[in-house]
């Protein structure tokens, strides 16, 4: 009877400290590893990848199970955070996640609100669409502009914006 006590009481800690889970769909699940891949915030580690599967009502994209560390759940979970795969990226006017080529792949998230009070307000969401570029920094806000060309050219979703050959935007 007191081994069952004992081991009742190790599951239920168990089950009290496993974080929240959450789905993320993404169109590649390349360099994404089970177990291996992060899920970060600001360089930190909040949780990771626990499972990938092809999405069961669009075999087009995957689902990817994130398991998100109990503490950080609360902030993690909430409608109109952005979450996105940051992988490494050389081009002739940019160069970016170059950590992830020692590192790794990892998954960034991006908070809805800037304060915690106005995240904890928003309503709870479990299951995100990765972006396919990283989202505006809404803790360096800048400011957007359209941009209209009967031509597609160079432009390109990401492409730097230049100023006298100076990168001051994307």
């Amino acid at each position: 009877i007191i081994a069952l006590i004992i081991t009742s009481g190790m599951i239920y800690k168990s089950y009290m400290n496993t974080g929240t889970r959450i789905h993320i769909i993404v169109d590649s699940g390349d360099g994404i590893k089970i177990g291996k891949t992060k899920i970060m915030y600001k360089g930190i580690s909040i949780g990771f990848v626990e499972s990938i599967h092809i999405k069961e009502d669009n075999i087009s994209k995957l689902e990817i199970v994130g398991l998100i560390n109990k503490d950080d759940s609360k902030g993690a979970t909430r409608k109109g955070n952005k979450y996105w795969v940051v992988r490494p990226k050389i081009g002739l006017t940019e160069v970016s996640g170059l950590d992830t080529m020692l590192s790794g792949i990892y998954i960034a998230v991006m908070p809805a609100a800037k304060t915690r009070d106005k995240l904890y307000n928003l309503p709870f969401q479990d299951t995100f669409i990765a972006e396919k570029i990283p989202p505006l920094d809404i803790f360096n806000p800048g400011f957007s502009i359209i941009l209209n060309t009967i031509n597609k050219g160079d432009v390109s979703i990401g492409a730097p914006v230049l100023y006298k050959k100076q990168k001051i935007g994307i």
